[in-house]
């Protein structure tokens, strides 16, 4: 143990990272990215308009058209 304060053999410890500084790169910078990824991948949806409205759906829809065959409609 009382070797280990002897730099003799050239490591040279860098400088020590503050507290916050250490919060910032590991936690903050990562949960960044996260965020930014995942309005970029919801964000489009967020502006497309809605394709398929179900109020246009019933006069089209076969289960909406009125059958008088008195047959039994098999539906899943």
């Amino acid at each position: 143990m009382a070797f280990a304060v002897y730099r003799d053999d050239g490591d040279e410890p860098g400088e020590q990272l503050a507290g916050a500084t250490i919060v910032l790169v590991f936690i903050g910078i990562p949960v960044l990215v996260g965020v930014v990824i995942s309005i970029l991948v919801l964000a489009p949806n967020w502006f497309k308009k809605n394709t398929r409205e179900f109020s246009n759906l019933a006069p089209k829809d076969p289960l909406f058209i009125n059958d008088d065959s008195n047959r039994k409609a098999i539906s899943n």
